[in-house]
């Protein structure tokens, strides 16, 4: 997941080299349209994490919840094995 870092940054240095005044979301949402290999889930999350910057407290907190859960799920199946 550190390379979610890279790819946010890769993405804002788009955003502030467009002409058109692109938001770094819209560069993500740009850069997952087009992404491949290993880097396209992680542009395509990333472009999920900047949406969420538009919605509202209710659903932003229901979105924590959910990565929270679902990454305490990962951690407990991997002390099983």
């Amino acid at each position: 997941m550190r390379d979610v870092g890279r790819v946010v940054l890769e993405a804002a240095a788009t955003a502030a080299a467009s002409d058109d005044r692109m938001d770094v979301a819209s560069a993500l949402r740009a850069m997952a349209a087009t992404a491949t290999g290993p880097d396209a889930q992680l542009v395509e999350l990333a472009a999920a994490l900047a949406a969420l910057g538009r919605v509202g407290p209710g659903e932003r907190a229901l979105a924590v919840r959910v990565v929270a859960d679902l990454s305490d799920y990962v951690a407990s199946r991997r002390t099983r094995r």
